[in-house]
């Protein structure tokens, strides 16, 4: 459909209906902080591991039920500053996370990248899962 064509709101294309509404200041200004609490809302920031199993409700030792593992090799986790993709997978699977991914920008696009399909393989089930599975994830 070209900019000119018939629209539901009349011969008005889009662009030009937008522009016109926000032309008004005040509506321009209730737009832009709706957008703002939405955005705020829809974010869950996380510093660190620890954040994120803290948003789960979960404590080290839920968690370290779910891998199999001890409450000290969750904790020790926590606060690695680098550890292989598999381990921090299973442990964000561990605490609830679904769809794990790592978002980037490359050359101002924005990337996805699915730790499940990378990895190939999902996160450890309850049953499998040892210390020492976890222990040797761990560089």
């Amino acid at each position: 459909m070209n900019e000119k064509e018939e629209t539901f709101v009349g011969a008005e294309s889009t662009r030009e209906r937008r522009r016109r509404l926000m032309s008004d200041p005040a509506r321009a200004a209730r737009v832009a902080k709706i957008r703002e609490a939405t955005a705020e809302m829809d974010r869950v920031y996380a510093m660190n591991l620890a954040m994120v199993r803290e948003a789960a409700e979960l404590t080290q030792v839920e968690v370290a039920k779910k891998l199999g593992s001890a409450q000290g090799v969750v904790s020790r986790t926590e606060n690695r500053q680098d550890m292989y993709l598999s381990t921090l997978y299973n442990y964000l699977t561990a605490t609830g996370a679904t769809d794990v991914a790592i978002m980037l920008t490359v050359n101002g696009k924005a990337v996805e990248l699915d730790l499940g399909a990378v990895l190939g393989h999902a996160a450890l089930p309850e049953a499998e899962a040892d210390t020492e599975d976890v222990e040797s994830m761990l560089p």
